[in-house]
């Protein structure tokens, strides 16, 4: 239903990879600089930072010193999240600004950043056992979507010398045949200068971001059954099924044939659950 992790530091299985929450997540940045990079914006990274991500938004994070990253979340099932929102009205509209596919940003003063730290303190410290401790995941959960809302900042702030321009592009035309050569030239930045700038902003260089994006949606398509693995290869960008399919086992370990068996047998298996649950009840 819930999970917290407070004051975590340093790296995670999740750095530097396209990826999406479990949960509905709930992040506080306590102190590190650096990116929150998602598929059509990216935002600044900093102390004071407080965001809400969806379940189903991909992104990953690039701290610019990774050990220096510090922060907390609070994970919830949409379930819950619903059951929240539905409580706080419609002024703002909490249900369609709280949903599994929103990003909401800001970056927070002191008396705000302050509240929330003291909203994830009472929660690190709650006990399993407790007789309140549902209710106290709601209350915080609660104050946490209304100091969001509050401070929310509803357009990304550009990266500094076109990075965001370059982002968009790479991201709007992934099934393109996509060369740095045609990203200089498109978004007018000097490549030499552009290949600097991007490995030292998201970490990882452009080639490697563009195949990293082109995996990723490889394998939301790969759960549709009636998309064959050759035109996966086609519409993710990939020169040819070969070369896609060498890609994909180095990157995930499995062929794009298994991982999509693989994905259809969990699928096929949530399913009979849900069914079963069903006719107990």
């Amino acid at each position: 239903m819930y999970d917290i992790a407070v004051n975590q530091k340093g790296k995670d299985n999740f750095y530097k990879i396209w990826h999406t929450p479990q949960k509905n997540t709930f992040l506080f940045i306590e102190a590190g600089k650096g990116s929150i990079v998602f598929r059509d914006k990216s935002y600044p990274m900093q102390s004071g930072v407080l965001c809400y991500i969806g379940k189903n938004k991909y992104h990953y994070t690039f701290p610019n010193k990774p050990m220096e990253y510090t922060r907390s979340k609070l994970f919830l099932e949409s379930n819950i999240l619903d059951s929240l929102t539905h409580v706080l009205g419609n002024y703002p509209n909490f249900t369609e600004l709280f949903n599994e596919d929103a990003i909401i940003f800001s970056i927070l003063g002191e008396n705000d950043k302050n509240a929330v730290r003291d909203i994830f303190d009472t929660l690190n410290s709650l006990s399993e056992d407790s007789t309140y401790i549902q209710a106290e995941i709601s209350s915080a959960a609660i104050r946490l979507m209304i100091i969001l809302t509050k401070n929310a900042i509803t357009e990304a702030r550009p990266e500094p010398n076109s990075l965001q321009t370059v982002i968009n592009f790479i991201n709007q035309h992934i099934s393109e045949d996509i060369s740095i050569d045609k990203i200089s030239e498109i978004c007018y930045i000097n490549k030499y200068y552009l290949c600097r700038l991007f490995k030292g902003k998201i970490g990882i260089t452009v080639m490697d971001y563009i195949v990293q994006t082109r995996i990723t949606m490889a394998k939301e398509l790969l759960k549709k059954e009636d998309i064959s693995v050759t035109q996966v290869s086609i519409l993710c960008g990939f020169s040819s099924p070969s070369y896609f399919s060498r890609i994909f086992k180095e990157k995930t370990g499995l062929s794009p044939s298994a991982y999509r068996n693989q994905k259809i047998r969990v699928l096929m298996c949530h399913k009979y659950a849900v069914s079963k649950c069903e006719r107990l009840e």
